[in-house]
């Protein structure tokens, strides 16, 4: 729909069906594989490590009660707000029974989670209809269709769809606001700019803008795009009158929309800065191993990009972009500046996750649409190769990494059990028997295998883990700690010197970033110590132990992709031991800590 049209009350029906039938695609793939990770009969929490934490804090908002600071403040308020209103919500006409046990505390947070995660696929599907619309007129409708689509089917884009996170709604939101700021270029004749328009058009960039970043804060960049949109489109002398006006009022609103979102930034200051800066801090300095030895910023995010939209989609919408900017299409200068600024921001970080790059996907869709659109309706034949070519590259096929092939690929892992799931039944069903053992080498969490229900839990619940850990048998889960409970560190090799479990057990996520700097030749000095610890263990270990079970399916080794598919290794002791040794005791000093298995 024009502007002009939706502000006098009309509606282009063409938009509206196409649009909402991108919606509704869009959202019954991301339905598909949405239940993956939540608490089931083996495993009490979510395997996914952000969720628990959203939704706690997400409790401490009480709306009805005027309370909208949750204490917590590595992002934005917004989406923590959103997931109280839907948990109150399920919580009163979800049903669920009494909740009378702890496991049934987790069996409801679990429900509560699946609700926080279907307001994520509506956003993310909620933005291939934002993307079909940036382009609705700007070129073949045929062009529109398949950016629309590109969102739709963009594989990392519906994996994180599918997560109780803030990642993809506050991409949905900044689309939102790249498109009001792109409603500054007329689209054909008859979408005349009024200074009443640019002022309003102005306004709802700089509001979307400002709710994104409510909800992660990089979401301020979308001004960017207002402003060169602006200074490039308002140029006529009635326009330029309300230019300055109307980029001020745009970012106002920005700021104010982003304090009444997150009012702890006036409300609970020194907890928002304490967070704020530790946040900006972590992305500066790093991961720990997880990404150490990556290389450049600028190249891990081209991956993260090849996994999460597609190779061939990634060409041609960067063609697309670089085309459209070239053609002097104004609108193509805005989003530019944004998609650049923000590539800029995240590859200078030592932190890369996938989840950053997810912001750029909707902008690149853009460009891939506006290629193949230009593309359908050349005169010259040889162009429409090109869009051949397009929807080769949107079913993922020649290129590899993404389209519809890779999300087909995603969901169906995403649909069946759990691969640490499924190895831990293996273990206690197929391996174990009584009297056996088996050996963590990191503290339990999301990264372990299935061994036991609290396996997963949140990381402040770690006492309560190991105490559950303790009780475990069928077989015994055991982790070397040492007597000074805060010295405990991953791969220690006295688990299997001192302890000699009769299985060892472990995922590609608790060797992420060890077998890396463990493989350089000079690793980096912050890092030496672990990588020799390792590779000292993994010596040991296949000289003592022989694997029994190593699921090594296809997966991605991209930390925030590999969540639905890491992959798992069970080692087992080749002889067994005429005495084993104590597997529990209580070390001093632990300062109420649990008592640690040994």
């Amino acid at each position: 729909m024009s502007g002009a049209s939706f502000f006098r009350g009309k509606i282009d029906q063409t938009a509206f069906l196409v649009g909402f039938a991108l919606l509704l695609l869009a959202f019954l793939v991301r339905l598909v594989g949405i239940g993956w990770g939540l608490p089931n009969e083996v495993r009490q929490d979510s395997l996914h490590p952000d969720e628990h934490v959203v939704w706690v804090y997400s409790q401490q908002i009480k709306p009805t009660q005027g309370q909208f600071t949750p204490g917590f403040y590595n992002y934005g308020t917004l989406y923590l707000t959103l997931t109280r209103i839907v948990s109150d919500v399920a919580t009163v006409y979800g049903g669920g029974g009494e909740v009378k046990t702890q496991e049934d505390q987790k069996k409801r947070i679990g429900r509560l989670i699946g609700a926080g995660r279907v307001v994520s696929a509506l956003a993310g599907s909620a933005t291939a209809w934002v993307v079909f619309l940036i382009l609705y007129r700007r070129t073949a409708v045929f062009g529109a269709v398949l950016a629309g689509l590109a969102v739709a089917f963009a594989p990392g884009h519906v994996v994180h769809s599918r997560f109780q996170t803030v990642d993809v709604v506050a991409a949905f939101l900044l689309a939102l606001s790249l498109y009001w700021a792109t409603r500054l270029v007329p689209r054909d004749d008859c979408d005349e700019i009024t200074p009443e328009l640019a002022i309003r058009f102005c306004l709802l960039s700089g509001l979307f803008a400002g709710l994104s970043m409510g909800t992660k804060y990089s979401g301020f960049l979308a001004l960017l795009a207002l402003g060169v949109i602006a200074l490039f489109a308002l140029k006529s002398e009635l326009l330029k009158k309300v230019r300055i006006k109307g980029v001020l009022a745009g970012f106002g609103v920005c700021f104010l929309a982003f304090v009444i979102t997150t009012p702890g930034v006036l409300l609970d200051q020194a907890k928002f800065m304490k967070d704020f800066v530790y946040e900006m801090q972590h992305v500066s300095e790093g991961h720990g191993l997880v990404f150490a030895g990556t290389g450049s910023g600028f190249s891990y995010h081209i991956l993260n990009l090849v996994f999460g939209l597609g190779a061939g989609l990634l060409v041609l919408a960067a063609a697309g972009l670089g085309r459209a900017a070239y053609r002097r299409h104004v609108w193509a200068f805005g989003l530019l500046a944004f998609l650049l600024a923000y590539y800029l921001l995240i590859a200078r970080a030592e932190v890369r996750f996938f989840r950053y790059v997810i912001p750029m996907i909707p902008v690149l869709a853009v460009g891939f649409g506006w290629l193949a659109g230009q593309a359908h309706q050349y005169p010259e034949r040889k162009f429409r190769w090109l869009g051949i070519a397009s929807i080769v590259a949107l079913f993922g096929l020649v290129l590899p990494g993404g389209g519809i092939a890779g999300t087909a690929t995603m969901t169906s892992w995403m649909s069946l059990p759990d691969r640490r799931d499924y190895a831990g039944l293996v273990l206690k069903n197929d391996l174990a028997k009584e009297g056996d053992t088996v050996g963590l080498v990191k503290d339990p969490w999301f990264w372990s295998v299935t061994v036991f229900p609290q396996v997963a839990a949140w990381r402040a619940e770690l006492p309560q883990i190991f105490q559950a850990m303790d009780q475990t048998s069928a077989p015994r889960v055991v982790r070397y700690l040492p007597d000074n409970f805060g010295e405990r560190k991953d791969w220690d090799i006295r688990l299997l010197t001192e302890l000699a479990p009769t299985f060892v057990a472990y995922t590609s996520f608790e060797t992420e970033g060890y077998s890396r700097v463990a493989a350089m030749a000079s690793p980096p000095a912050a890092f030496a110590a672990q990588a020799t610890a390792f590779r000292e263990f993994q010596e040991l270990l296949q000289s003592d132990y022989e694997l029994v079970y190593h699921d090594d399916l296809e997966g991605i080794e991209i930390h925030d992709l590999q969540y639905i598919r890491p992959k798992v290794w069970i080692w087992k002791r080749k002889s067994a031991l005429t005495e084993t040794q104590s597997s529990s005791s209580t070390p001093s000093g632990s300062s109420g800590a649990a008592a640690p298995t040994q």
